[in-house]
């Protein structure tokens, strides 16, 4: 059996200083913590089909409007482009798509194929601006 001391006994835990300045460290490293993080910008990105015949069709859904950025991205490069024509919209798979005709000037594009994926930025926020944005109910 284990012998009762002064190391292992509640008064030692009772009588003995806390230093309570390792608390307050660590309480304030969690709040800076807690505040990067939701400071932290991150991006919403959505992958489109870009069709290259006598011009650029790019096939879109619901969530590429409102067009806000006019920019796309193609193997980590970033090119701008301009909206020459929008069709209507079509069903398929029970989504409605558009046919999004764009004028832009990739010279990256120089393959085989002509069906590409690409990359449109839709929205920079960070987790703050998003809390006070659902908290005001946009």
């Amino acid at each position: 059996m284990n012998k009762l001391t002064y190391q292992n006994s509640v008064l030692r835990i009772v009588t003995d200083k806390i230093n309570i300045s390792n608390y307050y460290y660590f309480l304030i490293t969690i709040i800076v913590l807690f505040l990067l993080l939701i400071n932290t910008p991150y991006k919403t990105s959505y992958e489109y089909v870009l069709i290259k015949d006598d011009s650029y069709k790019l096939i879109v859904d619901d969530t590429f409007f409102p067009i806000k950025n006019k920019y796309l991205y193609f193997n980590h490069k970033k090119y701008a482009y301009s909206v020459v024509e929008i069709s209507d919209n079509y069903i398929a798979n029970d989504k409605k798509y558009y046919n999004v005709i764009i004028d832009i000037n990739i010279n990256d594009f120089k393959s085989n194929k002509n069906i590409f994926t690409v990359e449109v930025i839709k929205d920079k926020s960070t987790l703050l601006k998003y809390f006070l944005n659902k908290m005001k109910g946009k």
